[in-house]
């Protein structure tokens, strides 16, 4: 493929990247209230961790699909990896529950390690120093949930319904590791090689 057949890596990439994040993890906590409402509270309790954040990394995945789709071949596996990453951290906050006390920056960091390491299977074969996106998608998710905490302690979302209050919060944390991730994206996509970017369809 030659250089002029590749679609341009720009800002507005990033600015798609970080708005699909953050939509994302919207939709996805919703997604999860809604499958939680209609479970048995046995099984909801059970599966509370695990519905909402392989719904969370589901929908983020789908939605930074659209975006990464002109820019990568074969870029559907990142939606299957980014629903398995959030599945498999809500399966660890699901079985060690409130036994672990663990700092959130942290726990955070470890959910963007998981989805960092199944996103880079996608990225590897196709993206130059792609090695990086671990690293990004760590700083971004522990980054996220400290800005949230920082919001939460201001009050700035008082008087909201729980609910409307946590998916705006599962938003802001979206929106903040796409700012990050969206960054180091852009920054990978230009220093990778022409012969690694999908032809245009």
């Amino acid at each position: 493929m030659t250089q002029e057949r590749r679609n341009p890596v720009d800002g507005f990439v990033w600015v798609q990247w970080t708005l699909a994040s953050g939509l994302g993890g919207a939709v996805g906590f919703a997604l999860a209230e809604g499958v939680l409402h209609i479970l048995s509270e046995a099984l909801s309790n059970a599966m509370t961790e695990i519905a909402i954040f392989g719904l969370i990394g589901a929908a983020m995945g789908t939605l930074q699909w659209l975006v990464l789709r002109r820019n990568l071949a074969q870029a559907g596996w990142w939606v299957a990896a980014s629903a398995v990453g959030g599945t498999l951290f809500g399966i660890g906050g699901a079985s060690f529950g409130s036994e672990v006390q663990i700092h959130l920056a942290i726990l955070y960091g470890l959910m963007g390690i998981i989805l960092g390491a199944l996103q880079w299977l996608v990225l590897r074969r196709q993206v130059s120093r792609s090695g990086w996106w671990m690293v990004g998608s760590l700083l971004g998710w522990a980054l996220a949930v400290q800005v949230v905490q920082f919001v939460d302690r201001f009050e700035l979302m008082r008087g909201l319904p729980e609910t409307i209050g946590l998916i705006i919060g599962s938003g802001l944390i979206g929106t903040v590791v796409g700012m990050v991730t969206g960054g180091l994206l852009v920054w990978l996509l230009r220093k990778s090689r022409p012969s690694n970017s999908l032809e245009s369809r």
